[in-house]
């Protein structure tokens, strides 16, 4: 039997994307999964409805095979996929010689079944479209850049930094979100945002395509160029399914020229960059330029619940990145007490004040003033750690061949701690060193406002002050409520033109639809998208965008009363469509309210620290 079923398959392979058979389809046989991933889906009002998700060693199209009845589903590639096919002539025949053995495949595509159904629905309840909108994706990457879409102020500090590393930013703060736990033993779901940045994968396709071997991988599995060898020829950039490798021009000087190219790299003007983890130093730079920590580095087979359930664990079991993500416990206790310590004195200095025990600007009040002026030039510091990469880079010390695998072979038993970021301790300092400060000046000179150049400087510096506790209340609060109602991960300057495409989307939806669906656009949809108030509601409700469309369906359904039900193809999408409308003005509000405050609060800096020098002036420069 064994001769015969070796006679019979027949190899096949898939590209990514490619159906390997569509419902409807006459049964060609079993099918065996020898590498890849494979998607079984059913389409209805047309949308993609995935039933279960195939790896290695899973076989499919059985039942269909042994009843010859077309197929009920559709399987397709999600990445490059090798396969075996068992035609459905020689399995009957192989059934009907060994008659237990059908019941042995009932029940295995009984577990199988039971499994995924188990596996897809948890998943797909606590999570977006986007977990499995590309779940290939998921099953390759060894390294995923993620940002915490909750806690990300969207400052680009990260993109900055690489930036001025390497010229040009490998980090593109664009792309898919997905909602879920990091690690086994997360309570809470993240919004996580996935950028365009290289993710390391365990089979990397760009190495296939690179004519000269510039693209190589480490022991550890980082994917790096070798930029002497990169002719510019864009092979690996067009091979990229996700579009992490972007074409740059070749820089003309600095440490690249002097690496001694290869002649052949003058072929082309431009050079092959990706993320290569800053390999040259000791932690990225977008991880240690974040400021609120919200920049880090997963296996998704390992620290996203939902792909390790539907794909199941790959290699050794370890420290999850939750585990190994650092605590930011520690920064929000130590401005707790900043924030206590500041109030304490300041209400303390006005007290005394009150009672004529402390006199501003003599004794006490003097030094007080000293401490004030010390204070604000202190947080002028915080400048420097986001403007100076240099002070917090540091290149990685050479090690010998020897210690580089030793220190491999101890990593694989005890994997480090993640990068953490060096200008969030600066943050934590700044919130602290600016409320003792405003303590300094209540302490110096009370609440009264003379009429004076230093009436000028207090004015100044509280208006400073009041924009600072606004920024940091804003960067405490707006990026989570954000993150529920932004669909994929945009810049700001995205959202200009998002109206636009998005009233393009609805109306192209719309065409062609049953005359219902483009009743209910133009009553319901239409006037909920534009109505002036909605971004309002939706801010106060807090509801986010899945339940919003809840509540639209709710009410489109009420005002049917069940009449229709089989004209509504399509109806979903303009739903969705006119949410993300309603919801766009607030996010443009939201946005503002992160990145405004910022620049008032740098140019009012600027005026107090001149009205701060004219004051300490003509304070040494007596009567």
């Amino acid at each position: 039997e064994l001769d015969r079923v070796l006679d019979a398959v027949r190899s096949e392979s898939r590209s990514r994307g490619s159906t390997i058979y569509a419902a409807g389809d006459p049964p060609d046989g079993l099918w065996l999964v020898v590498d890849g991933l494979v998607q079984l889906q059913t389409e209805q009002d047309e949308r993609i409805h995935v039933r279960a998700y195939l790896t290695r060693g899973d076989g499919f199209g059985d039942e269909e095979a042994l009843a010859d009845a077309p197929r009920a589903q559709s399987a397709v590639a999600m990445g490059e996929t090798r396969l075996l096919l068992l035609p459905a002539a020689v399995l009957r025949s192989l059934v009907d010689r060994n008659p237990g053995l059908l019941d042995r495949i009932r029940r295995i595509a009984a577990d199988r079944q039971a499994s995924q159904a188990a596996a897809v629905g948890a998943a797909a309840a606590h999570s977006t479209q986007h977990v499995f909108k590309d779940l290939y994706r998921m099953q390759m990457a060894r390294s995923l850049l993620v940002i915490d879409q909750d806690s990300c102020v969207r400052c680009g500090h990260c993109a900055w930094t690489c930036e001025a590393l390497y010229g040009v930013s490998r980090l593109v703060r664009r792309g898919d979100k997905i909602l879920t736990r990091v690690g086994p033993d997360d309570g809470r779901l993240h919004s996580l945002l996935l950028p365009n940045s290289c993710q390391h994968c365990k089979n990397p396709v760009c190495m296939i395509d690179c004519p000269t071997g510039a693209i190589g991988r480490d022991p550890e599995g980082e994917v790096f160029i070798r930029d002497p060898l990169c002719t510019g020829c864009g092979n690996c950039a067009k091979a990229c399914p996700w579009e992490n490798i972007r074409m740059a021009p070749r820089p003309r000087g600095g440490e690249r020229a002097r690496t001694g190219a290869d002649p052949v790299a003058a072929l082309s003007a431009e050079l092959a960059t990706k993320c290569d983890l800053c390999r040259a130093y000791e932690a990225p730079g977008c991880v240690q330029a974040c400021p609120t920590g919200s920049i880090l580095r997963l296996d998704p087979s390992r620290d996203v619940a939902e792909v390790a359930a539907v794909l199941g664990p790959e290699g050794p079991a370890g420290p999850s990145a939750a585990a190994r993500r650092p605590g930011g416990w520690a920064h929000l206790v130590v401005r707790g007490l900043g924030v206590a310590l500041g109030l304490g004195l300041g209400v303390t200095a006005l007290r005394l004040q009150s009672a004529g025990a402390w006199v501003p600007g003599r004794g006490p009040g003097l030094w007080s003033g000293v401490a004030a002026a010390g204070g604000m030039l202190g947080l002028l510091s915080y400048a420097a750690p986001k403007r100076i990469v240099g002070l917090w880079m540091r290149r990685k010390k050479r090690r010998s061949a020897a210690r580089r695998l030793a220190a491999t072979i101890e990593g694989a038993k005890v994997e480090p701690p993640a990068p953490r970021s060096r200008v969030r301790p600066w943050l934590s300092l700044h919130v602290v060193l600016g409320m003792l400060t405003m303590a300094a000046v209540l302490g110096h000179a009370g609440l009264r406002l003379p009429p004076d150049p230093s009436g000028s400087l207090q004015l100044a510096f509280w208006l400073v002050s009041l924009l600072g506790v606004l920024g940091a209340i804003a960067y405490r609060v707006v990026p989570r409520r954000l993150a529920r109602i932004e669909r994929r991960g945009a810049l700001p300057e995205d959202l200009k033109a998002e109206r636009r495409a998005l009233l393009d989307r609805l109306f192209v939806q719309a065409s062609g639809r049953d005359e219902l669906v483009k009743t209910i656009a133009a009553r319901v949809l239409v006037p909920y998208a534009r109505a002036p108030l909605g971004s309002a509601w939706l801010l106060l409700t807090g509801r986010d965008l899945a339940a919003e469309q809840a509540r639209l369906h709710a009410r489109i359904d009420a005002m049917r009363q069940g009449r229709g039900e089989g004209r509504l193809a399509g109806l979903d999408e303009l739903v969705r469509i006119a949410v993300e409308l309603r919801a766009l003005p607030l996010r443009r509000g939201l946005s503002a309210a992160l990145r405004s405050w910022l620049p008032l609060h740098i140019v009012v800096s600027a005026v107090a620290l001149a009205l701060l020098g004219l004051h300490v002036a003509v304070m040494l420069g007596g009567p």
